[in-house]
């Protein structure tokens, strides 16, 4: 199994009815993140999301240009902490999305035992780390168009 993908302590609550979602991309400073907090605020009454990273380090808080994009378009900004994913994560949540078809590959081969849960995007989301903030902002807009899409929102 790769090192990045390392066992790390997972808190869920068990009790909320609602569909629980993890985003997965690289770092879980960007992507991944915004992913889950869309989620969060479009469709909040059906879905309960977090994120994850295939090689975060963990301990790393969202990058301030996804900040400032998610709050330019009316979305909250979730307190932050990156983290590695985890077979808990996989087998806790209802669906994993890999951020990319390439993250959605890792994510299968890691945990082919799960593959029912584990699907993408629909389209690969670029990835805007080092970027302005327009680049964070167009990566916003398309991650909200595909979580439209993927959710039915």
């Amino acid at each position: 199994m790769n090192t990045c993908l390392q066992e790390q302590e997972h808190k869920s609550d068990g009790a909320d009815s609602r569909k629980r979602v993890c985003f997965v991309c690289t770092g879980n400073t960007c992507r991944s993140p915004m992913a889950a907090a869309v989620l969060n605020a479009l469709g909040g009454d059906r879905f309960i999301a977090t994120s994850a990273g295939l090689c975060a380090s963990g301990g790393q808080d969202m990058s301030d240009h996804a900040k400032t994009a998610l709050q330019n378009a009316g979305i909250p900004v979730p307190l932050h902490i990156s983290r590695p994913i985890t077979e808990r994560d996989v087998e806790e949540n209802d669906r994993i999305i890999g951020i990319t078809s390439s993250h959605t590959m890792l994510l299968l081969q890691a945990y082919p035992a799960y593959a029912s849960r584990i699907g993408g995007m629909g389209e690969d989301i670029s990835d805007p780390y080092g970027g302005d903030l327009e680049t964070y902002e167009k990566c916003l807009s398309q991650i909200i168009d595909c979580i439209k899409k993927r959710f039915a929102l």
